[in-house]
């Protein structure tokens, strides 16, 4: 078994970050950004202010509020787990005594999947195709997994294998044929599944242990899980029908890792913990090297992440942390290597002081941190014919690049009557711009 070791080299992928809003109520273990589609449309679950309930809800980057997603009719709770390019979304609907796998429309209409004669289901996981998969108790009080059909509104009941008591699923794909993943608990613990029409239930194995969990599956039919080794160790692995199981390792000074999303590029994110300390870190697996997630942020973003649970086709990330010593949701967004690299705000509250950090410039030379509101692109003075991504720049604050090419700005900004402003760094030097910042300070 080859194993990984973290990895922070020059060709590194390097990422900014934003919080993602909540619907007004507190972050707990309910309230959580689980996926993220190729338009770079989040969803999650977070609680209403005030009240108890809480609510699916879908966030664009922009720095726009969340929108919430209704339950179904007669239920006081909505939680969104999937969503695919197409903006549809599963999750369930959900009352003190019943919960019923829902799926909501681009516009977010609910639609109840059923069950599969018990009280509770709920949809883990949606494809490309509109197809769901997840979980569902019997009339018995059983939990098996299911494949919702999309073309017929039809609940298919996957069973239980000989030996297995409970079951979910966890992913599904568009691939030819379908696959959907998800693990089976039995008498040796949890086991990993790949399920087809076709060929009914296959067992992806493990590394020499009794246990294994299959979290993800892309569109390649590559499948995400952790497997157990022979001393019990759970270790993150990627597997297809014609390679099998590949181990992805462990970060350095870590015991355990385990996979929980993957996209259709092969990136791979997931967790890794000492069994000993009880340290935790988020990783990215991408090319062959597993890399320390939050570790790949810029300067200005103090974030400790507790959860990777997303990952989208442009590598953007999605999951929970604590961020200035606030829990939030989070997401991140790659940015080229080659860039000038613009982070911030930290925090970005109004009217507090808030830092700006920009790396990958050319050292010791002078820079500009430029901001302004409105969609569009305006002439900047320097660097005849650059052009910034905002219809008004107003403000130019300058700074001077250290030698190793990073600068900082702290600065202080009124709620602005909540318009969205944008920030992007200039280089009158190199006539090169940084990433675009967008933020709402409240």
């Amino acid at each position: 078994m080859s194993v990984a070791t973290a990895a922070l080299a020059q060709e590194a992928p390097r990422f900014v970050s934003d919080r993602i809003p909540t619907l007004g109520g507190k972050i707990t273990r309910m309230a959580a950004v689980r996926d993220i589609n190729n338009h770079g449309v989040a969803v999650g679950t977070s609680l209403l202010k005030g009240n108890g309930e809480y609510r699916a809800f879908t966030w664009v980057s922009g720095d726009e509020p969340p929108v919430a997603l209704p339950p179904l009719e007669g239920q006081t709770h909505s939680s969104g787990w999937s969503i695919n390019d197409s903006g549809v979304v599963g999750g369930y609907s959900a009352d003190q005594v019943s919960m019923t796998g829902t799926i909501w429309s681009a516009d977010g209409q609910p639609t109840a999947v059923g069950t599969l004669g018990g009280a509770f289901s709920y949809v883990n996981a949606i494809s490309e195709a509109g197809d769901a998969a997840g979980g569902s108790t019997t009339a018995d009080g059983e939990l098996h997994p299911y494949f919702w059909k999309h073309d017929t509104q039809t609940m298919i009941d996957l069973g239980l294998p000989p030996d297995f008591v409970i079951g979910e699923a966890w992913g599904i794909n568009s691939h030819e044929p379908l696959q959907i993943v998800g693990m089976l608990l039995g008498s040796n613990g949890r086991t990993a599944f790949v399920w087809t029409e076709a060929g009914g239930y296959q067992f992806p194995g493990t590394f020499g242990g009794l246990e294994s969990t299959a979290c993800a599956v892309n569109d390649l039919g590559q499948v995400v899980g952790g497997a157990t080794t022979p001393d019990g160790n759970e270790v993150a692995y990627i597997w297809d029908a014609d390679n099998g199981m590949v181990s992805l390792g462990v970060l350095d000074e870590m015991t355990d890792s385990t996979a929980t999303a993957i996209n259709n590029t092969g990136q791979v994110v997931g967790r890794c913990w000492n069994r000993d300390t009880q340290e935790v870190e988020m990783f990215l697996w991408d090319d062959g090297k597993m890399y320390v997630l939050e570790r790949l942020l810029g300067g200005c973003d103090s974030w400790r992440l507790i959860a990777a649970l997303g990952v989208n086709d442009d590598m953007s990330v999605v999951g929970t942390g604590d961020n200035a010593g606030i829990r939030t949701m989070y997401c991140m967004t790659a940015v080229p290597p080659d860039a000038m690299r613009l982070a911030g705000p930290a925090p970005g509250d109004a009217y507090r002081q808030s830092r700006f950090c920009v790396d990958g410039a050319e050292p010791n030379s002078p820079l500009y941190l430029i901001g302004g509101w409105s969609e569009g692109q305006a002439t900047l003075p320097v660097c005849n014919g650059l052009s910034v991504d905002m219809a008004f720049p107003c403000w130019y604050w300058r700074a001077r690049a250290d030698r190793f090419g990073d600068a900082r700005w702290t600065i202080a900004i009124g709620s602005m009557n909540g318009r969205i402003l944008r920030f992007q760094a200039a280089s009158p030097r190199t006539c090169t711009l940084s990433n675009l910042r967008i933020h709402r300070f409240e």
